[in-house]
C-alpha cells in the first residue's frame, strides 16, 4: 500500500472546460422562409454584410438570426433617412397644396370662375350677338330698298352692324360676372346698343 505523506499537498483534478457544441448550419432557403422574405432578398443581406455564410456556403442559425433581427429592429427603432424619390413626392405635395389654396384665393377675390360659368357667360354674349346678325338682313333691307347710291347703302350696313358688334367691343366682363349679366344688359339696351 503507498504512503501519503502528510505534509504533501492533495493533487487537484485537471480542469476541463465543456466542449463548445457545434452551431446548427441552415441554407438560405431556411432563412428566407423564416423570416418570410425571398432568397433575393437574403442574398442582399449577404451582400450588405448583414450575414456571412461558413465556408460552405451555409449559415450559423443563430448567429445569422440575431443579426436579422437586430437588422429589421434598427429599422424599427429609427425611421429610414428619406430618399430623393420620397423628397420629391413631399416637395410635389407641397407645392400641389399651395396651388390648391391659391386658387380658393382668387376664387374668393372673384379673379378666377369655373369653366361652367364661363360657358354660361360666353354663351349669353354669343347668343345676343347671334340674334344680332340674323336679324341684320331683315332689319337693313327696308333701308336699301329704294336705295341705289354704294356709298350710301355701304354706310348704312356699316352701321347696322356697327350696333350689333358693339356689345362685344365694351363688354365689362367684370360687371357682367357680378350682376350675373342682367344689369349689364339693361345698361346696353338703355344705350341703345350704340357706339359711342
Amino acid at each position: 500500500m503507498a504512503k501519503i505523506a502528510h505534509n504533501a499537498t492533495p493533487r487537484r483534478a485537471k480542469k476541463t472546460t465543456p466542449e463548445k457544441p457545434e452551431p446548427e448550419l441552415v441554407t438560405l432557403d431556411y432563412l428566407a422562409e423564416t423570416l418570410g422574405v425571398t432568397k433575393r432578398r437574403i442574398a442582399q443581406f449577404k451582400e450588405e454584410k448583414i450575414i456571412t455564410p461558413t465556408k460552405r456556403g451555409l449559415y450559423e442559425k443563430q448567429a445569422a438570426l440575431v443579426s436579422l433581427f437586430a437588422w429589421y429592429r434598427e429599422r424599427v427603432d429609427k425611421p429610414a433617412k428619406p430618399t430623393e424619390a420620397m423628397e420629391y413626392e413631399k416637395l410635389r405635395a407641397a407645392k400641389s397644396k399651395a396651388e390648391r389654396e391659391e386658387i380658393l384665393v382668387k376664387k374668393e377675390k372673384g379673379e378666377l370662375h369655373n369653366t361652367e360659368d364661363m360657358a354660361a357667360i360666353f354663351g349669353n354674349i354669343f347668343s345676343r350677338v347671334h340674334a344680332g346678325l340674323e336679324s341684320f338682313p331683315l332689319g337693313i333691307a327696308p333701308l336699301l330698298t329704294d336705295n341705289s347710291d354704294a356709298m350710301d347703302i355701304a354706310a348704312k350696313i356699316k352701321k347696322s352692324l356697327s350696333k350689333v358688334l358693339y356689345e362685344m367691343t365694351v363688354f365689362d366682363f367684370d360687371l357682367f360676372v357680378k350682376t350675373g349679366g342682367a344689369e349689364y344688359v339693361s345698361a346696353l339696351e338703355e344705350a341703345g346698343s350704340e357706339p359711342a
